[in-house]
């Protein structure tokens, strides 16, 4: 079993909210961003974590929910479903740490294209402690989004696409510091993206998919009952991939993302 102080775990939650009232016309404030939620950008499947996180521009696939929605316009297939399961830090020794993640798209027709995901993050069973040491209780932070989509061809090589989401996270609810009720926290957001794809003449058939996405564009969140709050980790990314068909078996995938985190600094 894992021991952690809630001191140490509220400077996680709070740690953002009171660095807000920091004044740097009377001291030296921390360039640092903070965000709530980050769990909301760990990259969920084996490909685009094996391209280095990129997938923007990647082929559309269910996985498409979490870079670029609008890339489910251009799907093959009438119905997908992924899942993935991933253990984190488990070379820590930590065993119940997970992130698990399902989603899975449907065909309405040649132009549309309706997605739905599941993201979940279980953070393990914490024994939380003051910061003398002295037992609090057992806890098992979690976090979880459930995300809807649609997504349209507005053309035969553009499509646009938008997600809504709900978002939940409870790190250490009914504790207290400093005799301030730590709650869960809930947020809205949707996400907003567009997709360019279009055949390329570079070997036996090539593509070029050009794609942008507004993420986690949504409210503010709080583990208490104060009005400061902490952003969601916002982003607007931009990515294209260049898909060369060799043959029939090999291909090869050149893809490019830029990702710009839309938090203010403190």
């Amino acid at each position: 079993m894992k021991y952690i102080s809630l001191f140490v775990l509220m400077l996680c939650v709070v740690g953002g909210v009171s660095a807000q009232y920091c004044d740097p016309s009377v001291e030296d404030c921390p360039n640092a961003i903070i965000s709530a939620v980050p769990f909301l950008r760990i990259v969920p499947d084996a490909r685009s974590a094996a391209m280095g996180d990129g997938g923007i521009g990647l082929s559309a696939d269910a996985n498409s929910m979490h870079f670029n929605a609008s890339k489910l316009a251009f799907v093959e297939n009438d119905l997908g479903l992924a899942a993935s399961y991933s253990p984190w830090l488990r070379s820590l020794g930590l065993q119940d740490v997970y992130l698990a993640y399902l989603a899975g798209y449907k065909k309405l027709g040649e132009n549309q294209t309706l997605g739905a995901s599941l993201r979940f993050f279980s953070l393990g069973d914490l024994q939380f402690t003051d910061i003398n040491g002295l037992s609090l209780g057992q806890g098992n932070p979690n976090e979880f989004e459930v995300a809807v989509a649609y997504a349209r061809k507005l053309s035969t090589k553009f499509s646009a696409g938008i997600a809504g989401k709900f978002i939940y996270s409870n790190l250490a609810g009914g504790q207290q510091i400093d005799n301030i009720d730590i709650v869960a926290a809930t947020s809205g957001a949707v996400d907003i993206s567009f997709t360019y794809e279009t055949p390329m003449n570079i070997g036996e058939s090539s593509i070029l998919r050009v794609g942008t996405a507004f993420n986690n564009i949504g409210s503010k969140v709080s583990y208490t009952k104060s009005p400061n709050k902490d952003f969601i980790p916002g982003n607007l990314g931009l990515g294209a991939a260049l898909e060369m068909n060799l043959d029939d078996y090999n291909q090869l995938t050149f893809i490019l993302d830029f990702n710009k985190l839309l938090v203010q600094h403190l």
